[in-house]
C-alpha cells in the first residue's frame, strides 16, 4: 500500500470515528431530539471550521479508498447517517420537529439544512 493510500485511510477513519464518538456521546446525554440535533449540527460546523482539510478529504476523497477499507468506511458512514435520520424521524414523531420534505446530503449541506430544521422547529 502506498503512502497516499495509507494517508487517505488514516484521515477517513479518523474523521468517521470522531463523528461516531460524538454522536455516541450526545446519545448518552438526556436531551430532547431537537437539542441532540442542534448539538450535532454545531459539531458538524465546528469540524468544517477547525478541521476543514481532513473533513473535506473524508467527505470527498473516500471514494479512492482501497478494499476492504472502502467497504468498511461506507458501512460506518451509512450507519452514522442512519442514526441522524433516526434522530430527525423520532423528533417528528415526538412533535418536536415539523415534518418537512427535505433531501439531505450529509456533507457540507447538512449544516445548512439542519439549521433550517432547527429554525422551523423553534417556530412551532
Amino acid at each position: 500500500m502506498g503512502w497516499k493510500s495509507e494517508l487517505l485511510q488514516k484521515i477517513c477513519f479518523k474523521i468517521v470515528n470522531i463523528f461516531t464518538s460524538y454522536i455516541d456521546l450526545v446519545e448518552k446525554i438526556k436531551l430532547s431530539r431537537i437539542e441532540m440535533i442542534e448539538k450535532i449540527i454545531r459539531f458538524h460546523i465546528h469540524m468544517m471550521l477547525y478541521n476543514f482539510d481532513e473533513d473535506y478529504v473524508a467527505n470527498h476523497e473516500w471514494k479512492h479508498l482501497k478494499e476492504p477499507y472502502l467497504s468498511n468506511f461506507i458501512i460506518q458512514r451509512r450507519g452514522y447517517e442512519q442514526r441522524l435520520i433516526t434522530f430527525i424521524e423520532s423528533g417528528i414523531l415526538a412533535k418536536e420537529l415539523k415534518k418537512l420534505t427535505l433531501r439531505f446530503r450529509f456533507n457540507y449541506t447538512f449544516g445548512t439544512e439542519g439549521i433550517r430544521i432547527l429554525t422551523t422547529a423553534k417556530k412551532m
